[in-house]
């Protein structure tokens, strides 16, 4: 199987709020629906409860797709715990919830997985690390939705 696409909340969110909304798109958000079934797109439980505490579109739409979010076990546990070491500024350590970012990264690292972001680099005298930040540090691939409808080939 191919490298899975490593999937961020704020993919889902951007899309089904502004870019990419079901009642326009229904095509776009069955084929995610489908790749989350089949294991082409993975994320974890994490990044489901950020979406989750939402109260929209997408919220509804997310619940059948629950059980193919994954959860932390032992081996992502270390991980996300070494990606917070190396890159303390990724996450905001004064936030009393969880943050999915170092989850996700350890996730693609673990599977060879690629990164799905809407986030952008931050510049390097920026106090907080994005996403793609750690990704390009960490030889890991990390795009955009549209980015990867494109390597996918996915037409509407």
């Amino acid at each position: 199987m191919a490298n899975p696409y490593c999937m961020d909340s704020c993919s889902l969110m951007t899309a089904m709020r502004d870019t990419y909304p079901i009642a326009t798109f229904p095509g776009l958000w069955e084929k995610i629906g489908d790749s989350f079934e089949s294991g082409r797109i993975i994320s974890t439980q994490i990044v489901f409860e950020e979406i989750d505490s939402g109260d929209d579109e997408l919220v509804k739409w997310i619940k059948p797709y629950k059980k193919h979010f994954l959860r932390v076990e032992n081996d992502l546990l270390q991980e996300m715990a070494l990606i917070v070491t190396n890159y303390p500024t990724l996450v905001d350590h004064t936030s009393t919830r969880e943050q999915a970012d170092p989850y996700l990264i350890g996730l693609a690292k673990l599977r060879g997985g690629i990164v799905v972001t809407e986030e952008k680099i931050a510049p390097s005298n920026a106090r907080r690390l994005k996403i793609p930040n750690v990704c390009r540090s960490e030889n890991i691939e990390s795009i955009r939705l549209i980015d990867m409808i494109k390597q996918l080939k996915w037409s509407f």
